[in-house]
């Protein structure tokens, strides 16, 4: 494969969105997921001859890996899988791309932190609270342990996924179903929307910096203000949307409360700026008309 060609591993929500932005800028690139669906290869991370053979019939100059399992339930009580994929997975591309040169590019998560505080910059201390984000932290851990070129981008995002799967698609499904939402007012986040932070992560390719860098929205925002938000620009009447807290609910795993992250370091480095929930609904008004419809 010629230069500039790039692994994406993981070609799900934020993996097209890459793909797409990747293809735009003329780059080849060739997607994996586990499962067999179109336009990806099949592979799994934690079989390394496989990651082996395929990254060496490749070549590729850039490995960015999304693969991951997410369910914080379920990896509550199947810890096993949690750190075969989450933990073991990103360590077999980190030592597959050291040996072969290759700048690896790996998406992390907010969710290490304890979020008692918020507001983490790279150099505060990962508290995890539960397992998955355990699995998520170890994996940093193994790749700084055995990767020197690499860069790991904490971030949270969110987006139309055309699966009809996470946050925003939940919040577009209950405005088209009339339903009540409850917005916790105590979960406070800085996402992403995934058009922006796939440019960042391809602008990236371009500038000359290794280790931890937080990828987020400039504003804190609760749950409930980003659901209000998109509410109000959907013309949802507010009395749909009830202020909640997360403590009001019983779930299996703990949950930070406010994981948002200081930017200022990828603000430096980085042309590309982070967009506000208002113009990005602005901008993406008619495929939620549509949706709504």
């Amino acid at each position: 494969m010629s230069k500039k060609s790039i692994l994406l591993i993981g070609k799900g929500f934020l993996g097209n969105a890459i793909f797409e932005e990747a293809t735009r800028k003329n780059f080849q690139i060739i997607g994996t997921n586990y499962s067999n669906i179109s336009n990806s290869t099949k592979l799994d991370i934690t079989n390394i001859h496989s990651l082996e053979n395929l990254i060496g019939k490749i070549n590729p100059d850039y490995i960015i890996n999304l693969a991951s399992i997410n369910d914080i339930n379920y990896l509550e009580q199947n810890e096993k899988i949690a750190n075969s994929i989450n933990t073991r997975g990103p360590k077999n591309i980190a030592k597959i791309a050291q040996e072969k040169g290759i700048r690896f590019f790996h998406i992390s998560t907010d969710s290490i932190f304890d979020g008692k505080t918020g507001n983490y910059s790279e150099v505060d201390t990962p508290k995890p609270i539960n397992v998955y984000s355990s699995s998520k932290f170890q994996g940093e851990l193994e790749i700084q342990k055995y990767n020197n070129n690499h860069i790991i981008l904490r971030t949270n995002f969110y987006g139309f996924d055309l699966r009809d799967r996470y946050f925003f698609n939940w919040i577009l499904k209950n405005f088209k179903e009339k339903n009540k939402i409850i917005g916790f007012d105590d979960v406070i986040f800085t996402p992403l929307d995934v058009k922006t932070l796939s440019k960042m992560i391809i602008e990236l390719f371009d500038i000359r910096f290794k280790g931890i860098l937080n990828l987020s929205s400039d504003k804190p925002v609760s749950k409930f203000e980003f659901i209000l938000t998109s509410a109000k620009f959907c013309k949802i009447p507010e009395s749909k949307i009830i202020c909640g807290k997360q403590d009001d609910l019983k779930m299996i795993a703990k949950r930070p409360k406010n994981t948002s992250l200081d930017n200022s370091l990828a603000k430096k480095l980085l042309k590309n700026s982070p967009v506000k929930l208002s113009d990005w609904l602005h901008t993406n008004r008619e495929i939620i008309s549509k949706y709504l419809k």
